[in-house]
């Protein structure tokens, strides 16, 4: 009986076969027959459209300082100049190369042509120059408008204060001037001196894109310093403490927090405004940049799909504006990874 059962099973299951055989037509001789799979999820579809980043770290561009004191012509670019080489020795830091900004200033000039008394044997004409007093802030403003664009910030610096120190004349050289009289002149002779800056670290995306009211210049950090200087015999060149210097590029790192390892995402988006999951706690401020990545499994290269600048920072969050365009809106998402610079 349980053999007749089986044997019953196998012929009907035969008959089925036989059956579908029959209604699917037979595939012609050289061709593939096709077979139609479900459809992919549309997340998985989605091109995501990349940037190139500009850098990977905080990238600084350091303008000449702007001498307040009219006695500082000497150390606007020196101190800028050993500036720049510290920061970048520090390692914190990406620098734009002062080479490409260190241009003479376009000098407003104009002259006014005076006569001279009738009265006197010289009744010719004179032309007196006027220099402009603003040609050296006109230069640091030249840089700033063409670096603006290259860097995340920009490092601001102006001369508040200017002191030098005359050595006291040996005696001997006061008995010869004595002796000669008044009118020779003194020999020049090396001096040295100090000055007080104030600098300041401005973001450089929202100067000119003025996305929001009250965004145009995020300061990222202030502060002030002291550098001591020599000069040579004929006063014409200065050497700065480098020491001096080097502190002030040590002060600046350590108010830039190294993110590199921090696990950093997102928490919300309102169109161009997107909230991320750190703040003050985690030494966030204003001004930072960073970008939207997504991490390739396989490579684990980073592939860089937004960038943004933190404009606002509470203690445990902080809100940042897309400054990379509108096209890249769309590879924003609920928990998508975050990297600050």
């Amino acid at each position: 009986m349980k053999r007749t059962i089986g044997m019953m099973l196998v012929l009907l299951g035969l008959g089925s076969l036989l059956f579908v055989a029959a209604c699917v037509p037979p595939a012609e001789p050289g061709e593939a027959r096709m077979v139609q799979l479900p459809p992919v999820s549309q997340t998985l579809l989605r091109i995501t459209e990349r940037i190139t980043p500009k850098s990977q770290k905080f990238k600084i561009g350091v303008l000449t300082f702007v001498d307040q004191t009219g006695m500082g012509a000497l150390v606007v670019d020196p101190i800028a100049d050993m500036l720049t080489t510290e920061l970048f020795e520090g390692g914190r830091f990406e620098l734009y190369d002062r080479g490409d900004l260190v241009q003479e200033a376009v000098v407003e000039t104009s002259s006014v042509t005076e006569k001279q008394d009738k009265d006197k044997e010289d009744d010719k004409t004179k032309t007196v120059v006027k220099i402009s007093g603003t040609a050296r802030s006109n230069k640091t403003q030249m840089q700033k408008e063409k670096v603006s664009m290259m860097v995340d910030g920009v490092l601001l610096g102006y001369i508040t204060a200017y002191e030098i120190f005359e050595p006291a004349a040996a005696p001997e050289d006061d008995k010869k001037r004595k002796g000669k009289g008044s009118s020779e002149t003194k020999t020049s002779q090396a001096i040295a001196g100090k000055f007080q800056c104030d600098f300041r670290i401005v973001n450089s995306w929202l100067q000119k894109k003025k996305f929001a009211e009250g965004l145009s210049e995020l300061v990222v950090y202030s502060g002030s310093a002291t550098v001591r200087f020599k000069t040579d015999e004929k006063r014409t060149s200065v050497i700065l403490n480098r020491d001096d210097v080097r502190d002030i590029s040590v002060k600046i790192k350590e108010k830039f927090t190294d993110f590199s390892k921090s696990n950093i995402r997102v928490t919300g988006i309102d169109k161009h405004y997107i909230t991320l999951d750190v703040g003050k706690n985690d030494y966030v401020k204003q001004g930072f940049t960073g970008y939207i990545v997504e991490q390739d499994k396989r490579t684990g290269i980073l592939k860089y799909l937004a960038e943004f600048t933190v404009i606002n920072v509470f203690p445990t969050a902080s809100t940042a504006f897309v400054v990379s365009g509108d096209r890249f809106l769309k590879n924003i998402r609920i928990n998508s990874k975050a990297v600050i610079k």
